[in-house]
C-alpha cells in the first residue's frame, strides 16, 4: 500500500505518535524498576555502565513481542477513538472511501509489527536471551559453592545420559562415570578414556540391573570394557545446554526434524515453542481485528474507559492463556499444535466475522 493520500499519512502519523511514546515509556518504566531492584548487586560487583546499558538493550529484544503488541493495542485504540470523537471518519466515508480502505494504515502497521516479530525471534531474540542469561548468572545471582564437588551430566544421541565426576580434556578421560541406559540398567566405571578413531575404553566397570525384588543389584564386573554402543558428542551437550525456548525459529525447525532419540524425547517441547514463535507475531493483527468494530460504531457517546479496560484485560488474559497453553503443550497434556493454534484461531474467526459484519453495515 502506497501512502499517496493525505488522510493515509495523517492516520499513520496518529498511530505512530502514540505507538513510539508508549513503547519507550513502558520499556523505560521496566528499566527503572528492574535497576532499582538490582542496583545494590550491580554496584557491589562494580559493573561498567556500558555493560548495564547493553544488558537492558538486550532485555528489550527479549521482551519485544509483549512490548510491540501492547504498544500497538494502545496506539490503535487511541487513534480510532480520536478519529471517531472528531468525526473524521464519516466525511471520508461520505466522499466514497470504504471503511476497509480507511483501516489500511492500521493493518500496515500491524504487518510491520509481524515482520519485526519474526526478525526478532530469528535474529536478535536468541542472542538477547544468551547475553541476559550470562549477565544475570554472573552478576545478579549468587554463585553456588563447592563447584569442584558437583556432578556433571552429558546427554547422548541415543537418549541415554552419562553422569561423571570430572573430565580431563588433555587425556580425554572421564572419572567416576555412570552410564544410565534406563532406570533398570546402569554401568558404573571408574574411568572412561576417549581416543580418536577408537571406541571408548572403560576400567573397573560394574553392571547394575534391577532384580526381581525391584532393587538395583550389581550383576557382574569387568576390569576393562569397550562399550561400542557408547557414542559421545560434546557438541550435543552444548546444543542442549541452551534452553529450548531461547532458540530461533530455524533452529527449532532443525531440532524438530532431527530423528535422534534425545530430540524425540523433547519433541513436544520443541514443537510447542516452534508453534508459539510462529503464532505470537500475529497477535497485533488479532488485536486490530478485535478492537476495530467497537471503536468505530456510530454512537454519540462511546464508553471509552469501559472499552479500554476490557481490551487491556483481554490482552492480559490472552497472553496468560497462551502461556498456560505453552506449558500444557510442553508437558504433552495437550497436543502442541492444538495448544498453540486453537485459541487464536477461535478468536480470529469470531473477531473476523464481527469485523466483516461491521464493514458491510457501515459501508
Amino acid at each position: 500500500m502506497t501512502l499517496s493520500h493525505i488522510w493515509q499519512r495523517y492516520f499513520l502519523k496518529e498511530i505512530l505518535k502514540m505507538f513510539f511514546l508508549f513503547l519507550v515509556c513502558s520499556f523505560l518504566s521496566y528499566v527503572f524498576v528492574d535497576y532499582s531492584v538490582n542496583i545494590q548487586g550491580m554496584l557491589n560487583k562494580h559493573i561498567d555502565f556500558t555493560d548495564v546499558l547493553h544488558y537492558y538493550a538486550m532485555s528489550f529484544f527479549k521482551r519485544c513481542d509483549l512490548l510491540l503488541s501492547l504498544s500497538f493495542l494502545i496506539s490503535s485504540f487511541k487513534a480510532l477513538i480520536t478519529l471517531h470523537c472528531r468525526n473524521e471518519l464519516l466525511p471520508l466515508q461520505t466522499a466514497g472511501i470504504p471503511l476497509h480502505a480507511l483501516m489500511r494504515p492500521f493493518f500496515l502497521l500491524g504487518l510491520a509489527c509481524i515482520t519485526i516479530g519474526y526478525i526478532n525471534f530469528e535474529v536478535t531474540f536468541p542472542k538477547a536471551c544468551e547475553y541476559t542469561h550470562n549477565f544475570e548468572r554472573t552478576f545478579l545471582k549468587a554463585q553456588p559453592k563447592n563447584l569442584h564437588t558437583a556432578a556433571h551430566s552429558l546427554p547422548l544421541a541415543d537418549g541415554t545420559y552419562l553422569f561423571y565426576q570430572g573430565y580431563d580434556p588433555r587425556n580425554k578421560e572421564f572419572s567416576d562415570v555412570f552410564w544410565v541406559l534406563s532406570t533398570d540398567e546402569i554401568y558404573h566405571m571408574k574411568t572412561l578414556s576417549l581416543k580418536e578413531h577408537s571406541t571408548p575404553n572403560a576400567t573397573f566397570v560394574d553392571l547394575i540391573k534391577r532384580g526381581q525384588n525391584n532393587t538395583l543389584e550389581k550383576v557382574c564386573s569387568y576390569d576393562q570394557l569397550s562399550p561400542k554402543a557408547l557414542k559421545i558428542d560434546f557438541e550435543l551437550n552444548e546444543l542442549l545446554s541452551i534452553p529450548i525456548n531461547h532458540y530461533s525459529i530455524t533452529q527449532l525447525i532443525r531440532l524438530r526434524i532431527n530423528h535422534s532419540s534425545i530430540f524425540h524425547k523433547n519433541r513436544s517441547i520443541i514443537s510447542t515453542n516452534l508453534y508459539f514463535k510462529i503464532a505470537a507475531p500475529w497477535v497485533p493483527i488479532l488485536i486490530l481485528v478485535g478492537i476495530i468494530p467497537p471503536c468505530i460504531k456510530l454512537k454519540r457517546t462511546l464508553p471509552t474507559f469501559m472499552l479500554f479496560s476490557l481490551m487491556l484485560f483481554g490482552y492480559i488474559g490472552l497472553f496468560t492463556l497462551m502461556s498456560a497453553c505453552l506449558i500444557l503443550g510442553e508437558m504433552s497434556i495437550i497436543p502442541p499444535s492444538l495448544a498453540i493454534f486453537f485459541l487464536p484461531s477461535i478468536l480470529f474467526i469470531f473477531f473476523g466475522s464481527n469485523l466483516l459484519r461491521t464493514f458491510r453495515s457501515i459501508s
